[in-house]
């Protein structure tokens, strides 16, 4: 019998990809009607989605801690960076002056970073990544390439009307071999990986050697292959911005909502307050007894009817307390209707706390 939630997330899946068979058909219109147009395009919008992905997995990653994830997302940045370049001095765009090399020499650095950083990623499966050194150094990286092909310093890789130098190629079937090894390599350690995006990170490595592929067959920087490697390219990205949205997006956020149901589930008012008596949040138990709940404002201005002055709590023995508990503190007792409360505060070792009890 096939579960319940099937038809749904088919459909999901066939709204995905008919959506991104539609954007493709667009963008092979496009070449059509002018290939700059259409290859500026495929690189900015591929950019902008490796730019994203670091982002997201930076600023989210205290939340979800993907250490894999981030290191490959600083990857793609890097990656973006070089392949804007790239746009840019792709002939025909009037800033390569006429030199045809400086496009697919920009294409194999930001292919090789990314193929590297794949092949260490497992390491990151089960380590937390050095952020002091990962996203810098592949900085150093790509700028350093950078700086190699507008210097000149490169072996010639293309050549107009003849296609490809055996170097380019060469150089083509290392970064081949090396995505190989490391689908390997992260196959190895599938396990480790979070649910759900496995497939998707394996498509995105053969996607990836499908693209290098056609870059190692095309002669014309206008021909068929040159337009199927960057389709190739833009659905990698999709696919990885995908694998990021799930994991640090999606999952978190479902993990939230559950937590915050188990939280409202609960049948008596549950609230919770700062170091100052302020509440910041609560149930659906306590808005249903007072509006709002009382968030913004002091506990005892909204819950509690009387309350007497502070009193002195005697000191515990450091020998009695633990090493936490603190050695003064004050306490506050009162009514509220029929109902004796007690609240005392003091400083622990992670900063002020409070406790209420009735």
């Amino acid at each position: 019998m096939m579960p319940y939630h099937t038809p749904r997330i088919n459909r999901e899946m066939i709204y995905r990809v008919g959506t991104m068979g539609v954007g493709i058909a667009v963008l092979v219109a496009l070449s059509r009607i002018h290939y700059l147009w259409f290859h500026t395009s495929v690189e900015f919008m591929s950019a902008v989605i490796g730019v994203s992905l670091y982002i997201i997995a930076a600023s989210s990653y205290r939340f979800h801690g993907n250490s894999f994830l981030l290191f490959v997302s600083c990857a793609f940045f890097w990656s973006a960076c070089l392949d804007i370049v790239h746009a840019m001095v792709f002939p025909g765009m009037g800033l390569s002056g006429g030199n045809f090399n400086l496009a697919p020499q920009l294409w194999v650095g930001a292919r090789g970073i990314e193929a590297v950083t794949l092949l260490l990623s497992p390491l990151f499966l089960t380590r937390r990544p050095w952020d002091n050194w990962a996203f810098p150094v592949m900085g150093v990286v790509a700028i350093g390439w950078g700086g190699l092909v507008f210097a000149d310093a490169l072996p010639t890789f293309f050549i107009e009307g003849v296609g490809l130098t055996p170097v380019k190629k060469l150089l083509e079937y290392v970064i081949i071999a090396i995505l190989l090894t490391a689908a390997g390599l992260i196959y190895r350690q599938r396990r480790q990986l979070p649910e759900g995006i496995g497939h998707l990170i394996f498509g995105v490595i053969a996607i990836t050697i499908a693209a290098e592929l056609c870059f190692t067959a095309f002669i014309s920087m206008y021909d068929f292959s040159n337009l199927l490697r960057h389709v190739l390219k833009i659905v990698s990205y999709w696919l990885m911005l995908r694998i990021v949205l799930l994991t640090m997006i999606d999952k978190p956020f479902q993990v939230m909502s559950r937590d915050a149901y188990s939280f409202d589930s609960i049948p008596l008012p549950v609230l919770v307050l700062d170091s100052r008596g302020v509440i910041r949040s609560c149930n659906e138990s306590a808005r249903s007894a007072h509006p709002g709940g009382g968030v913004g404002q002091p506990l005892h201005d909204v819950w509690h009817q009387k309350i007497t002055r502070p009193r002195p709590v005697r000191s515990v023995p450091p020998w009695r307390r633990g090493g936490n508990s603190p050695a003064t503190s004050w306490a506050i007792t009162g009514r509220a209707g029929s109902a004796w409360f007690c609240i005392r505060s003091g400083t622990a070792a992670s900063g002020p706390v409070a406790s209420c009890a009735s």
